[in-house]
Formats: structure tokens, C-alpha cells, sequence
């Protein structure tokens, strides 16, 4: 548990261009490394909020018109990976991320992350919310599709609706102020997150193959404590046969059987990693996650990990 650290910034100490380059250091402190363009007019006005706890950043942000730019350069100088979850509460930006473009207004919910290149441009006042956390976590979730997911979601999905009641209610003082589990927080988030990514109708972004292997993958996360999920339960469930499954999956970097595997592994070491599961034994969380005997949960584990179970709950419990 840790109580976030706060910090908040304006521009009323600044006068003329000293705000823009005070407010070019702003952005790469909170935000990675930007290239901040010229201001247009020397009224500009910015304010920012901060609560920093562990892996998570949550930034309360105010700005006039600005616009700025990330190119591949400026992505190689940042420190490690984040994943920004970003809420609109009020005026107009344009983004572009990855080579599409995205116009974004109150309301909206845009997800970027800090290996590719970006720019924006903020064209009337704005004021959002970011959510900043270690990209990993997301990474864990969708190992081998984290990259396609959509960027802006869509109004009146479910993921949407839950994202922006959770990221307004935590940038409230009293959530600043109390001790929160940064990790669980994370994990709830991005659960949040991707859970509501729709795995049907995707031929336009997938091929049909690319489909069929998100639906499949939806359906093993679904299914991950079930210790009858293999092969056969797989491809008996989805009315295909063994042989097209080990099809679907042939290119993606791994077999059926490793994907549930190590599945299987990133949700115990999410619980191991859990200070809420601290009560819980090392084999009640491999048995319930489908693991039927632990001294073979353990090797795969090292195999996986580099260390044993009792190591990651150990390190876990002494940044705590």
C-alpha cells in the first residue's frame, strides 16, 4: 500500500515565453520525452495535478491551444514503457498516434503508449484526466495482440462507461490522500480495460484468421481455472476441429498448449504479486488456476520467471 506522492504546477509564476518552457519540462516530466512547438500567443495559461504512487500516475491536466510532438528519437531517450489511458472532460484535441489520426472531445477515452510515435494538438482549452501505468501490465493481459487494440474506444461501450466513472473518482482528494494498492489498481484497470474490447466482427482491422485467434485467446482467459481446458475441450466448445485449431494458432508465436500455460502463470503470478492474496497459499493459487500439481507449477514457473513462486511473493512483500 502506498500513499500517492502529490504534486501540482501552474503557469502564473511564469511570464511570457518562460511559460512554454516551463511547461515543455511539465510534460516531459509527467508525460515522456516531447518536443514542444512555438506558442501562437503569449497568453498562455496551464495547470496540472499529479498523485504518483508506485507504477501509477494519475494527472489532472488544464491547457490552452498547444500542440507537441514525440518522434522515434525522443521514444528511444524515455525511461521504460508506460501505457497512458487518457479521459476528456472538456475541449478539443487532435491526436495522432501510430499513423492514424484521432479527433478527441469531451467524453472521450484515448489509449496511447510511450514506444510510438505521437503528436498532438490541443485546438480549444482542454481538460483531462491521464491514467499513466508500466506497460507490462497490459503486455501480461494481451501478450501477443497488446499492440492492435483500439485506441479510441467507442461512446456507449462498456469499457468506456466504467474506465471514465474510475479515472474521475481517482483524481478526488480523498482517493489522493489514502493509501491505495497501486498493483491491484493496475490490474483492475486494465482488466477494465480489455475486457470490453469486442471480439466479434474484427475482419476489418484482422484477417479472418487474426479474428478467429482473438475469440479463441477470449475464450482460454475466460476458462483459465477450468483444469479441463485443453486441446480437445477447446476445440469441442467452438465447434472446430483439433486440427483447425492448431491452425488458427500456428504463426502466433506460440502452440495452444503454451498459450494456456503461460496464461495460466501470468494469472499466478498476478495473484502472488497481489498483496490482497497474501493470505492464500502458493498451491491454492496453482490449483485454482488450473494447475493440478504444484512441484510441476513450480518448474514451469522458474522457467517462465527466473525465480521460484515463494521469491516473487517475497520481493513483492518487501516493497510493500
Amino acid at each position: 500500500m502506498n500513499i500517492p506522492a502529490l504534486n501540482k504546477w501552474n503557469t502564473d509564476p511564469f511570464a511570457g515565453a518562460s511559460k512554454y518552457e516551463a511547461w515543455t519540462d511539465v510534460l516531459t516530466t509527467n508525460y515522456g520525452r516531447w518536443s514542444v512547438a512555438k506558442p501562437t500567443t503569449a497568453q498562455f495559461e496551464a495547470r496540472l495535478r499529479a498523485a504518483s504512487a508506485g507504477g501509477l500516475k494519475i494527472i489532472d491536466c488544464v491547457c490552452d491551444p498547444c500542440e507537441a510532438t514525440r518522434d522515434a528519437r525522443l521514444v528511444r531517450e524515455d525511461d521504460g514503457e508506460f501505457l497512458a489511458i487518457q479521459l476528456v472532460l472538456a475541449g478539443r484535441e487532435h491526436m495522432r498516434f501510430d499513423g492514424e489520426a484521432f479527433a478527441l472531445e469531451a467524453g472521450d477515452i484515448f489509449v496511447w503508449d510511450s514506444t510510438r510515435p505521437m503528436t498532438f494538438n490541443v485546438t480549444e482549452r482542454l481538460h483531462k484526466i491521464s491514467l499513466l501505468m508500466p506497460l507490462e501490465r497490459l503486455k501480461n493481459w494481451l501478450p501477443g495482440s497488446w499492440q492492435s487494440m483500439p485506441h479510441k474506444l467507442p461512446q456507449g461501450s462498456a469499457n468506456r462507461i466504467l474506465l471514465s466513472s474510475l479515472i474521475t473518482t481517482m483524481v478526488d482528494e480523498h482517493f489522493t490522500s489514502a493509501a491505495i494498492d497501486d498493483r491491484a489498481i493496475c490490474e483492475a484497470t486494465i482488466a477494465i480495460l480489455t475486457g470490453g474490447m469486442s471480439t466479434q466482427g474484427d475482419t476489418a482491422q484482422h484477417s479472418q484468421k487474426q479474428g478467429q485467434l482473438d475469440r479463441l485467446r477470449h475464450f482460454i482467459q475466460l476458462h483459465l481455472t477450468n483444469p479441463d481446458l485443453g486441446i480437445d475441450m477447446i476445440a469441442t466448445s467452438n465447434r472446430i476441429s483439433v486440427r483447425y485449431l492448431h491452425w488458427v494458432f500456428s504463426g502466433s508465436g506460440s502452440t495452444v498448449a503454451e498459450y494456456i500455460t503461460r496464461q495460466r502463470l501470468e494469472a499466478c503470478r498476478r495473484d502472488l504479486q497481489n498483496p490482497l492474496m497474501r493470505a492464500r497459499s502458493i498451491s491454492a493459487i496453482c490449483y485454482a488456476y488450473g494447475f493440478s500439481n504444484q512441484a510441476h507449477f513450480s518448474k514451469r514457473y522458474r522457467q517462465q520467471y527466473s525465480e521460484t513462486p515463494s521469491a516473487t511473493r517475497v520481493s513483492t512483500e518487501d516493497c510493500c
